[in-house]
C-alpha cells in the first residue's frame, strides 16, 4: 500500500500519520510526526491516526444504524396514531351526518340516543381536543423541520468554501440529484452554479455525475477532466471517472485513474470496489478478489463489494464446474445475502441470490426470489433464468413462456442460441 507523505517543504518524506479532528483549526488537517510536533502540539489529543480514525467510523456507523432503527420505529407509530385519528375523524362525521339526516326526517328518539355525542361539540369540548392535537402536530412537524436540516443537505460545509452569495444554485442542483433524481433539472442547477461563478473542482465532479447518468459520457469525461485540471489531487474525481470508464468498458485506462484515487487515499473502498470490476473484466482474478476484500475490509456496509465479490465467486464456480463444491456455493450464497441486507433494493444481488439458490438445488427458493427481481425490474436475462429453474423442476408450459418473453424482450446476446435450443426440445 502506498504511503501518504507530507506536502510541506521541510517535512519533505514524511508519512502522513493521520488526521486533525479539532473543528477550530486552520490547519491542513493531514498530519505528519514533524506537523504533530511544529503546528498542532496544542491539541495533539485531536489529532487521530488511521486506526483511532476507523475504530471511530466503526463506532459512528453503528450510532447512525441505531438512529435509523430508532426513527423506523417512530415513524411506524406515528403512523399507526395518524391512522387511528383519521379513522375517528371519519367515525364523527359519518354520525354527525346521520344525526342530520336524522332530524330531517323527523326521527327524534334516534337523535336523542345520541345527545351526549352531540354535547360535546356544542360545549366545544370536541373542538378544543381537536386545537390541541392540531398544535401537537405543528410543532412536531416544525421541530422535524429544523432539526433535519442537518441531515438532507450536501457538501454544504464545501458550498460555504466558494465564500460568495449564490449556494442556492449549488445547493438546488445537490438536491435535484440527492433526493429527487431528477437528473436533467441537476444538470441545469450545475450549470446554473458554474455561471454564477462556482468554478471549483466538486461542481464539476457532481455535473460529471449527472452527465453519466443522463448517459452524456463524453461531456461528463469533460468535466471530470475540468476538475481535475482544478485539483490534481482530487481522488473522487479519479475515482468517478475510473468507474465511468469500466461502464464504456475501458478498464485498462479505468485502472489507472482509480489507482490514483487509491494512491491518494489508500482506504478508499469505494476506489477498491472499482478496481475490483476492472480487474474482474480484464479475467485477472485473483488480483480482483484482493480489491473487493479491500473494499470489504474498509468498508463492510459497502453492499457492492459484498455483491460484485460473490460475482466473481460465482463465476470462478462456473468456470471450473465445481457445483458438488458446497462450501463454496455456500460462501457464494452468504455474499448476496449480506449485500442485500445493506441494501434492499440491490435488485442485482438478488438476481444473483437466486442463482446461487438455483446452484445448490433449491429451486423453489430460487423461483420466489426471480420473482421479486423481475417485479423490481424486468429484462430478458432475469426470465431466462427462471425459465432455466422451471425447466428443471419440469415445469415445461411455464418455462416455455417464459423463454419466449426473453426472446420478446431482446438483448441476449449468447443466450439466445440456448434459449433457442431449449424451445426446440420442448
Amino acid at each position: 500500500m502506498a504511503e501518504y507523505h507530507c506536502r510541506y517543504e521541510s517535512h519533505f518524506g514524511q508519512a502522513i500519520l493521520g488526521y486533525c479532528v479539532n473543528i477550530d483549526c486552520q490547519q491542513n488537517p493531514q498530519f505528519c510526526l514533524k506537523c504533530l510536533k511544529d503546528q498542532q502540539n496544542n491539541h495533539s489529543s485531536q489529532c487521530l491516526g488511521f486506526d483511532m480514525i476507523t475504530e471511530n467510523l466503526s463506532k459512528y456507523i453503528q450510532q447512525e444504524k441505531l438512529f435509523y432503527e430508532q426513527l423506523q420505529e417512530i415513524d411506524k407509530t406515528f403512523q399507526m396514531l395518524l391512522s387511528q385519528s383519521l379513522k375517528k375523524i371519519q367515525k364523527n362525521l359519518k354520525k354527525l351526518q346521520n344525526l342530520n339526516e336524522a332530524l330531517l326526517k323527523g326521527e327524534y328518539l334516534k337523535f336523542k340516543t345520541e345527545i351526549n355525542f352531540f354535547r360535546r361539540y356544542y360545549s366545544k369540548v370536541e373542538e378544543t381536543e381537536k386545537s390541541e392535537f392540531l398544535i401537537s402536530l405543528n410543532s412536531i412537524v416544525l421541530t422535524l423541520q429544523t432539526t433535519t436540516k442537518g441531515y438532507v443537505k450536501i457538501e454544504d460545509q464545501q458550498i460555504a468554501q466558494t465564500g460568495d452569495n449564490h449556494s442556492q444554485y449549488l445547493s438546488r442542483a445537490k438536491g435535484r440529484f440527492d433526493q429527487e433524481r431528477k437528473y436533467q433539472e441537476a444538470l441545469t442547477a450545475f450549470n446554473d452554479s458554474l455561471l454564477m461563478g462556482y468554478n471549483h473542482d466538486f461542481v464539476y465532479n457532481w455535473k460529471a455525475i449527472t452527465l453519466n447518468h443522463l448517459n452524456k459520457y463524453d461531456e461528463a469525461i469533460k468535466c471530470f477532466d475540468l476538475a481535475l485540471q482544478i485539483n490534481s489531487t482530487y481522488e473522487s474525481a479519479y475515482n468517478n471517472k475510473g468507474a465511468l470508464l469500466n461502464n464504456l468498458g475501458k478498464y485498462e485506462e479505468a485502472l489507472l485513474y482509480i489507482q490514483t484515487a487509491i494512491d491518494l487515499n489508500p482506504i478508499n473502498y469505494l476506489a477498491y470496489s472499482n478496481k475490483g470490476f476492472a480487474l474482474c473484466n480484464l479475467q485477472r482474478f485473483q488480483e480482483a478478489l484482493i480489491a473487493y476484500e479491500m473494499a470489504i475490509e474498509f468498508n463492510n456496509q459497502n453492499d457492492k463489494a459484498h455483491h460484485n465479490r460473490g460475482i466473481y465467486k460465482m463465476h470462478n464456480i462456473i468456470q471450473e464446474l465445481h457445483y458438488s463444491n458446497l462450501i463454496e456455493l455456500k460462501m457464494l450464497f452468504k455474499s448476496f445475502n449480506t449485500a442485500i441486507d445493506l441494501n434492499k433494493n440491490n435488485d442485482e444481488a438478488l438476481e444473483n441470490k437466486a442463482l446461487s439458490l438455483h446452484l445448490l438445488q433449491r429451486f423453489n427458493k430460487a423461483l420466489k426470489i426471480y420473482d421479486q427481481t423481475i417485479f423490481l425490474k424486468k429484462n430478458s436475462n432475469r426470465l431466462k433464468r427462471k425459465a432455466d429453474t422451471l425447466l428443471v423442476l419440469g415445469r415445461k408450459n411455464e418455462a416455455k413462456q417464459y423463454y419466449f418473453e426473453a426472446l420478446r424482450i431482446g438483448n441476449l446476446s449468447s443466450d439466445q442460441e440456448q434459449i433457442l435450443y431449449q424451445l426446440a426440445r420442448l
